[in-house]
């Protein structure tokens, strides 16, 4: 399974994602690929995380600078976008392909 998503850190359950120890099981994966921007990716956007929901609430009143932050990162998605097409393009996928 190709699983795009937000994070490298996958968490069992949706309701409880916040507590630390919630993690999924290695056995699960066996058949899953993982795209995920880089720790070091996501702390080069502006606030050093991805932008969310609650973004509306933490900038009320401040609306130009959550659609800054916002615009921002879509922005800069296509980087990712456009590595993984080279990657893919190039037959060297594998290479960047590291066990979860």
């Amino acid at each position: 399974m190709l699983y795009p998503h937000f994070y490298s850190n996958l968490v069992e359950g949706w309701f409880d994602k916040f507590l630390p120890w919630r993690k999924v099981s290695p056995e699960l994966l066996t058949d899953v690929v993982l795209i995920a921007p880089s720790k070091d990716y996501v702390a080069s956007l502006d606030g050093g995380k991805i932008p969310k929901r609650q973004d509306f609430q933490r900038f009320r009143g401040r609306d130009k600078k959550r659609i800054q932050r916002w615009t921002h990162a879509v922005d800069r998605s296509e980087e990712l976008g456009e590595q993984f097409i080279n990657w893919a393009s190039s037959g060297d996928i594998a290479a960047h392909v590291k066990p979860i």
